[in-house]
């Protein structure tokens, strides 16, 4: 049986760093599972020490489910030994926590590619040696078909049945194509699928997944990007909306870029529930 986190359609993804005051939303909008990015979380050294002290839940003032999701730069991910990773994610009481990400690009060549995705599938196997109490999440890694079902195989064989698959390059891309080969692999195997980078509401209702996690949510409310459940727009304005929460903060002039950071996060629960068919 799912945990009652994997039956979302929608997870808020945080950065630590950057400004807290965005992502700190809690509990004016009522999502009951977030993902952490692990990296940002360590940037932020003080609550990276909390954490680690207290556990991610009191760090943040969070209440609900918590998954760790390592992504990043490869320089970061390579300093980040697999032990560490466990001992740091067991601490802090996560509930779930992916293994380690690894950039991958079609341009590169093959050879490259493919040692890269070696790297990543060791990284895994470790993290699944080390049996966790925590919930594993295999990243899959790969630029082409075969890559991505190599990946995916690999990480069924050693028993992980959620797979997330981070492709905010690939949608930025529009190969919309690979990932749609990811999801019907996926799917053919009994994996649970998350794609990490799909921030659109669009593409949301586009794709099959499973799950779908953006940081674009909140921080491109910085740019004026307000959210609804058909798509987006651009604007510095208030949002326009009839969330009672947003219509609050307004009257007493909030900026508008909290407000909008509000309101897109209102708009994620919606959303979450109109795929899972609550609404």
């Amino acid at each position: 049986m799912s945990p009652s986190w994997a039956r979302h359609r929608v997870i808020p993804l945080i950065h630590p760093a950057d400004t807290e005051r965005l992502w700190r939303v809690w509990p004016e909008v009522p999502f009951d599972t977030i993902a952490v990015n692990y990296l940002s979380l360590k940037n932020r050294r003080r609550l990276y020490l909390a954490a680690r002290e207290n556990g991610i839940k009191n760090a943040l003032q969070f209440n609900g489910t918590c998954v760790s999701v390592l992504v990043g730069k490869n320089w970061l991910l390579d300093q980040t030994s697999v032990k560490s990773y466990f001992q740091d994610v067991t601490r802090m009481g996560f509930d779930a926590a992916t293994t380690h990400d690894d950039f991958l690009y079609w341009p590169d060549p093959p050879s490259f590619r493919w040692s890269r995705i070696h790297k990543a599938i060791d990284r895994a196997r470790e993290l699944v040696s080390l049996n966790p109490d925590f919930e594993i999440i295999g990243i899959v890694k790969g630029s082409t078909p075969t890559e991505i079902e190599f990946s995916l195989q690999k990480l069924h064989e050693m028993g992980v049945q959620r797979v997330a698959f981070p492709c905010s390059e690939l949608c930025f891309e529009r190969r919309h194509d690979d990932i749609n080969w990811f999801l019907r692999k996926a799917a053919a195997m009994g994996q649970w699928r998350w794609l990490i980078g799909v921030g659109s509401p669009w593409l949301m209702s586009r794709f099959s997944a499973d799950c779908y996690s953006s940081v674009e949510w909140c921080y491109s409310s910085t740019l004026g990007v307000e959210f609804s459940q058909y798509g987006t727009r651009h604007t510095h304005s208030y949002p326009y909306c009839s969330h009672s929460l947003c219509n609050s903060l307004r009257q007493i002039d909030t900026h508008p870029t909290f407000v909008r950071t509000r309101h897109n996060g209102l708009v994620l629960d919606e959303i979450d529930k109109e795929l899972r068919g609550l609404r």
